[in-house]
């Protein structure tokens, strides 16, 4: 009787401990500001964008703010519903990443991240924020962009390599005349333009040949005295001077994203040096005392050589063996060839996709 009476605190104060944590993280996402430090940091906000022309505005709130003056876009626009302007002056500068404008940084020098609801901040531009900026969003982020840049420098250098055979192909000299231009009318096929795509064909006669043998009606016909005939290509081919220029393509390729392995490790120690984290000022213990579990006594231990403090103690208790039975119990330790259900879904899709595509898509191109 008691624990059947225990239930409903339990469950009260479960419900207390979620509403907790909900607005512990809507505090903490909303920079540690209440509602009513919110609402007059919003008036600021406007009364800031409305009197500065330096202060930017995404595109689409500069859009919406031209539509919601239309009915059909805004029909409800009494003073008792929900302000669309104050909501998206909040999400650019409450949910939206901008940076601190500081008059008296440098040059070219990385300014820093603002947080939510400061003042006298800019928006990071889409177009004109260097990489070098975007260290304060964590090491990957400045790696993943600096690659960006990088491969769509490297593909852009290898079409222009790629320029000659491009030309050859388009050609009256590899498709016959008109070249690619008097089959490849429609936009989808007008991107095979410049490709190997042979349009220069003819039926020819195949005694010998069957329709089950080729399997493709569209190459495959009849005379009126049932001759077989069969869709021949009279392209010349590629010769040695397209296959040089392949070879240069795929050897520049290779020596390109050898050359950005080598740069993200180093940019990658650079971007960790330039940003401050946990592991800085971490230290690990890997030999310590059978008996030395408890993590009060590593902290005193560890305050004798800081001045202010320790912050964090964790014990990683020595317990392999304990692991390996619990996964021997679970049907064993996992192993980096086996299949999840994942993996056998994306094979069992990618089977039937390469056939649709060989199935309807070839005999397009052939055409």
């Amino acid at each position: 009787m008691k624990d059947e009476k225990d239930k409903p605190k339990l469950r009260n104060r479960k419900k207390l401990q979620n509403e907790k944590s909900h607005i512990s993280q809507r505090f903490v996402s909303r920079g540690g500001l209440s509602d009513d430090e919110i609402k007059e940091r919003m008036s600021q906000y406007r009364h800031a964008e409305d009197t500065s022309t330096v202060m930017h505005k995404t595109l689409t709130r500069r859009l919406v703010s031209k539509l919601r003056n239309y009915a059909w876009y805004y029909p409800q626009q009494s003073e008792d519903n929900p302000s669309l302007k104050d909501a998206w002056c909040y999400y650019e500068h409450m949910t939206l990443p901008r940076y601190r404008e500081d008059e008296t940084r440098v040059a070219g020098q990385a300014p820093e991240r603002a947080l939510p609801g400061e003042s006298n901040t800019e928006l990071y531009g889409v177009w004109s924020t260097p990489t070098h900026w975007l260290k304060d969003f964590g090491i990957g982020v400045g790696l993943y962009f600096t690659t960006l840049k990088l491969m769509a420098v490297i593909f852009f250098l290898a079409g222009c390599i790629s320029i000659p055979n491009i030309m050859f192909y388009a050609s009256d000299e590899y498709s016959g005349p008109g070249g690619q231009d008097s089959v490849l009318q429609s936009p989808v096929m007008s991107l095979a333009r410049g490709t190997m795509i042979c349009t220069k064909r003819e039926f020819v006669a195949c005694p010998t040949c069957t329709e089950s043998q080729l399997g493709n009606v569209f190459d495959f016909a009849k005379t009126p005295d049932n001759t077989p005939l069969v869709l021949r290509t009279l392209c010349e081919g590629a010769e040695l001077t397209q296959g040089m220029v392949n070879w240069a393509s795929f050897i520049f390729m290779v020596i390109a994203f050898a050359l950005i392995a080598l740069y993200q490790s180093q940019i990658e120690i650079r971007f960790n040096e330039d940003q401050v984290t946990v592991t800085d000022y971490s230290i690990v213990v890997e030999n310590p005392p059978p008996d030395a579990t408890d993590p009060d006594v590593w902290r005193d231990f560890f305050e004798q050589f800081s001045e202010k403090g320790v912050t964090v103690v964790t014990i990683a208790l020595n317990n392999e063996a304990l692991g390996e039975i619990i996964c021997s119990k679970r049907g064993g330790p996992y192993k980096g060839d086996d299949l999840n259900i994942v993996d056998y879904i994306c094979c069992v899709l990618l089977i039937p996709t390469c056939v649709f595509l060989s199935v309807f898509f070839l005999p397009i191109l052939n055409e």
